[in-house]
Order: structure tokens, then C-alpha cells, then sequence
């Protein structure tokens, strides 16, 4: 079983926690997050389905995968979990990127975070 964590760009906050019901893939649902005043707009590009390319409409978030809720928290504010996760380069002073592969204890870590912060 492998925990998922939901990670908002544009807020800088956790979501959690979750676990995949199948694998991932591309555009298993095209429309998702295309709610108008929800998500940038729809594009047209080229999705890639059964292996081939195809012209056609596609997500704004194009990587998805189907999941269940395993737990539903509050969201947990980036400064809640800085210490945590590994951040790209020179560390949090210098990027605002992290590494989203999460070691086991660093996955502890952040569900043990996720309980503390009601």
C-alpha cells in the first residue's frame, strides 16, 4: 500500500491522505478539474492513449490516478511540513522544490503531522 499525498501549487499545501485504487495513467478522465473558476481552461494537444498519439482534448492536469480516501485532514501549510521532505538543490532558503518521492519515515512523519495539526 503506498500513501498519496495531494500537493496544491498555488495555496503550498498538503492534502491527505489517500491511496490509489488502480495504476496511474494520462487523462484517465479528460474533463477532470476543467470547472470553470476551478482550474486553468481546457487545451487541445496531443494525449497519448494505447501507446499512440491522438489529437484531442485533454486535462489541465493530464497525470492522474484514481484513488480512495484513506484519512481526510486539514490541510497542512507548507512551514508545517518543511522539515520534512527534502528540498531540491539548496534547501528551502534556495528553491521552492521538494522531492515528491517520500521515504517511509518521512511519510510517518508527515501522517503523525497531519494528526497534531486539528
Amino acid at each position: 500500500q503506498t500513501a498519496l499525498f495531494l500537493y496544491n501549487y498555488s495555496t503550498r499545501q498538503l492534502h491527505g491522505v489517500y491511496e490509489a485504487i488502480e495504476p496511474g495513467g494520462m487523462n484517465l478522465v479528460p474533463e477532470a478539474w476543467n470547472e470553470p473558476g476551478k482550474a486553468p481552461p481546457r487545451r487541445t494537444g496531443y494525449t497519448l492513449t494505447n501507446n499512440r498519439h491522438q489529437q484531442g482534448e485533454q486535462s489541465a492536469y493530464p497525470a492522474q490516478v484514481r484513488f480512495k480516501v484513506v484519512a481526510q485532514f486539514k490541510p497542512l501549510p507548507e512551514h508545517l511540513f518543511r522539515d520534512i521532505v527534502t528540498y531540491k538543490g539548496t534547501g528551502p532558503s534556495g528553491t521552492r522544490h521538494f522531492e515528491f518521492a517520500l521515504r517511509p519515515e518521512q511519510v510517518g512523519s508527515l501522517m503523525q503531522r497531519f494528526i497534531e495539526n486539528k
